[in-house]
């Protein structure tokens, strides 16, 4: 499945992923997400969200990750399990893997989240760039493998597509594609 995003990208959703839609998981600026079919049935969809936003001039990608973890740690504990930044000519890019105890019910589960921030020029605007972040949330367990497909969709994004298919709709059992979690959330409310 080949999507479009709005700064002339294209990427694919890995094999055994439905695309829902971008708006159901509350991330402002999101232009595409995904949930892995395998589990769907599970407290915390394992889930894939793009964003882009509209960038001008140089980012500050780590002061805007620490923005985000302070803005997460408000809510649930979370671990920062490691993080690094790349710098490639005037494009840098910023990488997070994240630990945060999530609570569902009268138990907290363990998820893993892997949130990506990138630098891309904006081929709809010469002179201007947009901020890309990716986020993939999976209960710790599922991680190794939601982790494989991470890096198979990463492979995927690429400028200007050939075609542009609209995504399927996938639902959980609770009716919103994005199960609740800390960096995919709806306005339903917090247990």
């Amino acid at each position: 499945m080949s999507n479009e995003a709005p700064a002339g990208l294209s990427f694919a959703a890995p094999q055994g992923w439905l695309a829902v839609p971008p708006e159901s998981c509350g991330l402002d600026g999101a232009v595409f997400a995904a949930v892995r079919q395998q589990n769907t049935g599970d407290p915390v969809v394992t889930n894939l969200v793009v964003g882009l936003s509209p960038a001008s001039g140089r980012q500050d990608l780590a002061a805007g990750a620490r923005a985000y973890l302070a803005e997460l740690s408000a809510d649930y504990p979370v671990s920062v399990l490691a993080s690094d930044s790349l710098t490639r000519g005037s494009m840098s890019e910023y990488n997070q893997l994240l630990q945060i105890a999530y609570p569902v019910g009268e138990s907290t589960i363990q998820l893993k989240q892997v949130r990506i921030l990138l630098e891309v020029a904006d081929v709809g605007s010469p002179t201007g760039a947009s901020l890309m972040q990716v986020l993939m949330t999976c209960p710790a367990d599922v991680f190794p493998h939601a982790a494989q497909e991470l890096g198979q969709f990463l492979t995927t994004i690429a400028p200007a597509p050939l075609v542009a298919i609209p995504p399927a709709v996938a639902t959980t059992r609770e009716g919103s594609p994005c199960v609740q979690d800390p960096g995919v959330q709806d306005s339903s409310p917090r247990p």
